[in-house]
């Protein structure tokens, strides 16, 4: 199954607006390996085509923390930039409640 195929199967369910949510290990672990190859966090954000003067990979910095889903069109620019399939990728995709690493999702403990 290719990743039109699959990303139109799961629209209805997860994708919502056109944000695609991966699970924290994942999604870390590809956006580190893209990180490396480019050079930079702020190189792989201009790659990915975010346009900050100041700090393109700010954006890039939200998607590492689960804080901002990706959109399929940078997903699939992600998969040629990593070389990993998109299919594999999608494997990954999970409800934006559990994309969220787990700093992010716990409440602040109170003293």
């Amino acid at each position: 199954m290719n990743g039109e195929e699959y990303a139109g199967r799961k629209t209805s369910t997860w994708m919502g607006d056109g944000k695609i949510w991966l699970s924290a290990d994942f999604r870390t672990e590809l956006l580190n390996k893209a990180i490396t190859k480019a050079g930079s966090i702020n190189q792989l954000g201009r790659i990915l085509g975010y346009r900050s003067r100041v700090h393109p990979g700010w954006s890039v910095r939200q998607l590492l923390t689960g804080a901002q889903p990706f959109t399929y069109e940078r997903l699939m620019t992600l998969a040629e930039f990593t070389e990993c399939p998109m299919d594999r990728i999608m494997k990954y995709q999970v409800p934006k409640r559990r994309a969220l690493n787990h700093q992010n999702g716990m409440a602040k403990a109170e003293f």
